[in-house]
Parts: C-alpha cells; structure tokens; sequence
C-alpha cells in the first residue's frame, strides 16, 4: 500500500512543531510591535490571520504527537 502524502512520520511533525513554536514565540508581541511602527490595520489583521494559520498548524502537530 501506497503512504499518503499527508501523513508525517513522528521525526517530521517534531520538526514542524519546534519550527512553528520559534515562530510563534519569536512573534509573541506582533500587534504591538506593528502597530508601533504605524503599519496599516488591514496588513496587521492579514498578519494576525497568518499567525492564526500557523498556530492550527502548530496544535494540529501537538495532538498528532500524543
């Protein structure tokens, strides 16, 4: 039987989860920061939406790694 492309073995979804929380820690303050530095609110919410994508990415990757 074939693998399926989606599947991740346990070495990949670590990977992806360490990966995904640098970037959410890294970024913990993004609002704040961009809004500091007057940065359109319609870039800010694509931002947020952004970041909100990669933290299902990243909690999908906690629950797979139970």
């Amino acid at each position: 039987m074939k693998k399926s492309k989606n599947k991740m073995n346990k070495k990949q979804i670590e990977f992806l989860k360490s990966y995904t929380c640098g970037i959410l820690e890294k970024y913990e303050d993004i609002d704040a920061i961009m809004k500091s530095h007057g940065i359109p609110k319609k870039h800010i919410k694509k931002m947020n939406n952004a970041f909100d994508l990669i933290f299902e990415v990243n909690q999908s990757c906690f629950a797979k790694g139970k």
